[in-house]
């Protein structure tokens, strides 16, 4: 498997971008995206280059959707439900032509991915909160015997779950190097044991939030509640801007009823300005949960200016509805929902 750009810091935007092209046009969407988005960072203020890079890392997103999409086809024709909605979701996140959002939306909302999908208690490697965001890097070095999801190759199995991580999360799993992703691959595949195994063997302080992040997975995947707990709160204290680490927590607090504590990490995620819509989401969620009608309505109204408006006033909607203000809630509709694409 290459190696990743981590040896290539010396390159100027021309050359990435480039690099990123001979790429896409191999069909190596996730590789070439990679390179695209260090053309980016590295184009300055050339207008013309920028607009070039930014078309070009486009089709590269688009070519990971189309790649997504045939591939949560061939499992919902296995009936391999959860691993064919992990890959729609993440068409979803990269499509950009209509034809395919359409595709993708129309094969989320079939009723039987969501009536015949297993628990999903024991997923392993990636989801939500502890057992759900995913995890991985580069390519096994030394390759230990593990699991393809059909014909995706061991790097692009790696590509795919690590694009949608946010912020600057692809870029810092993939330059882990090749044990890592081995480890990663080898938790999502479930052997759990051999992962962490390997994950024990990193030691580099400047990635003791991911490494402390990937072992408290497995064991919350375990079943091993209070460990998982230890863990994510080491992770945070290595590095406090990793988001994942505080989702994963307020997920963890919020299923053994410590909902007050879920709201207080929320809080902080919000002031720290990690993921803050998506906190504010989750924050307005479990104040209603608590019947704190104002405080939620509060929470989703800060998300009404936002890319996420027409889903903040869908949650507001029903609240002003219970509380006898029809009114405003038809005025809600009108402006947000009715004719908000």
């Amino acid at each position: 498997m290459a190696l990743f750009r981590n040896l290539f810091g010396g390159r100027d935007a021309r050359s990435c971008f480039e690099k990123g092209s001979r790429l896409l046009t191999e069909g190596r969407y996730a590789e070439a995206r990679g390179w695209f988005d260090d053309a980016l960072e590295r184009a300055g203020n050339d207008p013309a280059l920028r607009e070039e890079i930014l078309s070009r890392q486009g089709e590269a997103a688009e070519g990971l959707a189309l790649l997504n999409l045939a591939e949560a086809e061939r499992f919902l024709a296995e009936g391999e439900v959860v691993k064919a909605r992990d890959h729609l979701e993440l068409a979803r996140s990269f499509a950009t032509a209509p034809e395919t959002v359409s595709r993708t939306e129309q094969l989320l909302r079939r009723p039987v991915a969501a009536a015949t999908a297993p628990a999903p208690a024991e997923q392993p490697g990636h989801g939500s909160a502890c057992g759900s965001c995913a995890s991985t890097s580069c390519a096994p070095a030394e390759p230990h015997p593990v699991a393809s999801d059909g014909h995706l190759s061991p790097e692009e199995r790696f590509e795919l779950m690590t694009a949608a991580l946010p912020e600057d999360l692809p870029r810092r799993y993939r330059d882990l190097g090749g044990r890592f992703a081995e480890a990663y691959l080898l938790a999502h595949d479930g052997d759990d044991t051999s992962a962490v195994a390997i994950l024990e063997t990193i030691t580099d302080p400047a990635v003791a939030d991911i490494i402390l992040y990937e072992r408290a997975l497995a064991s919350h995947r375990r079943g091993d509640h209070r460990q998982c707990e230890g863990l994510l709160r080491q992770a945070i204290r290595a590095n406090d801007r990793n988001p994942l680490c505080f989702l994963a927590l307020v997920d963890l607090c919020a299923g053994t009823g410590r909902t007050a504590e879920a709201l207080d990490l929320l809080g902080a995620m919000i002031d720290r300005e990690l993921l803050p819509e998506q906190a504010l989401m989750m924050r307005g969620d479990l104040q209603e949960q608590l019947g704190c009608d104002e405080e939620a309505m509060a929470s989703f109204a800060l998300l009404l200016s936002s890319p996420h408006k027409k889903e903040a006033a869908s949650r507001i909607i029903p609240i002003l509805e219970k509380l006898g203000r029809g009114d405003e809630a038809r005025q809600l509709f009108t402006r947000y929902v009715k004719g908000c694409c």
